[in-house]
């Protein structure tokens, strides 16, 4: 049998535009819980032992590739 988690619209480090503009603390928290929320996603396939992640939809927000976005997706992808 092949097991696969299927995730869509990461929107990693997203800038949450609307709440970072009014309230920094909070914008930089939601930031945080994006990496949390991938990280989570890749422990789950490690738990359940998925064959694959499918991940559909944006992985980052739009246009906006922030680097440390990148860097971190690369390296969960690759240590886990």
């Amino acid at each position: 049998m092949f097991r696969f988690v299927h995730a869509a619209d990461l929107h990693l480090d997203s800038p949450c535009k609307g709440i970072g503009k009014t309230n920094a603390e909070v914008g930089k928290i939601l930031r945080a819980a994006t990496f949390e929320a991938y990280d989570n996603l890749i422990q789950l396939c490690i738990d359940e032992q998925a064959d694959a992640l499918l991940i559909a939809g944006d992985v980052f927000d739009g246009a906006d590739h922030s680097l440390v976005g990148q860097i971190k997706f690369v390296e969960l992808a690759q240590t886990n």
